[in-house]
């Protein structure tokens, strides 16, 4: 009876196409705003305590939490483009925000305080608007294959072969 099972098993999975895959999409956007509100809070909590640690944290957080997230979704080019987004946009606001506030006293000499001050708010504004940018406008999709696999049995001349088809 054993072999009779064996046989017709063997004989039904020897003939037949592995079955196929499936693919299935989700969306990761949770996890890139997961990153940049975390890298936030470390930012803010530095700034409150005084602790330059948390603030560097927070800025190394900001400038790899979201592309990470897009590179372990299989999404490099996403990453590099998110990554890139991050530096270069809050550089370009507080340049442009510095530029244009440009004031000197009365002596004719440059208003520093006023000059760093609108630096830093470009900075701030450039760094949110790449966050939002990353967590709205890029696509967050991962495309999952789920795999088909289909044990097969074959007896060939002089034994018995197990083994296991499928498409990966």
């Amino acid at each position: 009876m054993r072999w009779l099972l064996l046989l017709l098993f063997a004989a039904s999975s020897a003939s037949a196409e592995p079955p196929p895959t499936e693919t299935i999409e989700r969306s990761y956007h949770w996890q890139g705003a997961l990153a940049d509100a975390s890298a936030a809070s470390l930012v803010g909590a530095g700034m409150a305590s005084g602790e330059s640690a948390l603030v560097y944290s927070g800025v190394a957080a900001y400038a790899l939490g979201a592309p990470l997230v897009h590179g372990l979704h299989g999404n490099a080019g996403w990453a590099g483009l998110s990554f890139g987004l991050r530096l270069t946009l809050p550089i370009a606001t507080a340049a442009l925000f510095a530029a244009l506030g440009e004031t000197h006293t009365r002596d004719g000499e440059a208003d520093t305080q006023n000059f760093l001050s609108l630096a830093v708010s470009g900075l701030l504004f450039g760094s949110v608007t790449a966050m939002v940018v990353d967590d709205v406008v890029f696509p967050h999709v991962t495309k999952l294959v789920r795999l088909r696999i289909q044990p097969t049995v074959a007896q060939p001349t002089g034994g018995l072969v197990l083994g296991l088809k499928g498409r990966f």
